[in-house]
């Protein structure tokens, strides 16, 4: 390949990346009141701080147009600190997992059995509609799937982040039930399987909200520690929530000077307690 054809190529590639799903994607999901995956990354992380693996890799969608593929993973900063984020792009297949070059990421550099070596907090940022079936078919796309799923009970030393950013079944929910900290934007969904299987399977309509909304998680399932009005409120949380953990085990919480007065009277106490 000549040189000229190589930079044609890497522009291309790069196009393809920052286009996402499509103008028409796109327009649907901000009309649902969301960010993009990467409009997430940027509220998230120090401004300048994002390095993306995987950034060039592309797959060919049902329809025979090429997308960057739909779980962004890489490492930036928040207040400083390395962490490590992967974010689903539901402008894409409505951000479900099980593609070829998926997999080929996550052999790149940021695999779960590799979070506790790299001492880095990691954060999912869930918005998937769980696996692409047509993609795994077969036993040999089944155990793809699920092996890397039997590695995250492994042992860790990490802190385990998980944001529900709208409809979530299968992967981003596992990922939740073990996570450290979640946090789940009002008028989302987290649950194991979307409502039209559980119709098909036990013939019961039940809407997203009742199924998984944050009111079943913040009163019923306790899976859920805050939740978000918007997506930028919960990148917010997020970095709150970090301000005050390790990046991992073996190291002492951030210290922030206090401003307030030691010997302050506290006359709230006396009505939590």
């Amino acid at each position: 390949m000549g040189k000229q054809k190589a930079l044609d190529e890497l522009k291309r590639r790069k196009e393809v990346t920052q286009a996402l799903g499509g103008p028409k994607a796109i327009e649907r999901h901000r009309k649902r009141g969301h960010l993009t995956a990467r409009e997430r990354l940027d509220k998230l992380l120090d401004e300048g701080s994002w390095r993306e693996i995987g950034e060039l890799e592309q797959f060919t969608g049902p329809d025979g147009r090429e997308y960057h593929v739909n779980k962004i993973h890489g490492y930036g900063k928040i207040n400083g600190r390395t962490v490590i984020v992967q974010t689903d792009d539901s402008t894409i297949l409505a951000g479900t997992g099980g593609h070829s070059v998926s997999g080929m990421v996550r052999r790149k550099g940021l695999h779960d059995d590799l979070l506790p070596e790299l001492n880095f907090p990691y954060i999912r940022l869930g918005e998937s509609g769980g696996v692409h079936l047509q993609s795994v078919m077969g036993s040999t796309g089944v155990l793809a799937v699920t092996y890397p799923a039997t590695r995250l009970l492994h042992p860790r030393r990490v802190p385990r982040i998980t944001a529900i950013l709208g409809l979530c079944f299968g992967d981003p929910t596992w990922q939740a039930s073990i996570s450290d900290f979640v946090v789940q934007v009002k008028g989302t969904c987290m649950a194991v399987s979307g409502p039209r299987v559980l119709e098909v399977a036990l013939s019961e309509k039940i809407t997203p909200e009742e199924l998984g909304g944050w009111k079943l998680h913040a009163e019923v399932t306790g899976e859920v520690d805050a939740f978000a009005e918007d997506d930028e409120h919960g990148m917010k949380i997020i970095r709150e929530y970090l301000s005050y953990m390790p990046s991992h085990g073996q190291e002492e919480p951030p210290y922030i000077p206090p401003k307030d007065p030691p010997d302050r009277k506290t006359e709230k106490l006396m009505d939590i307690i």
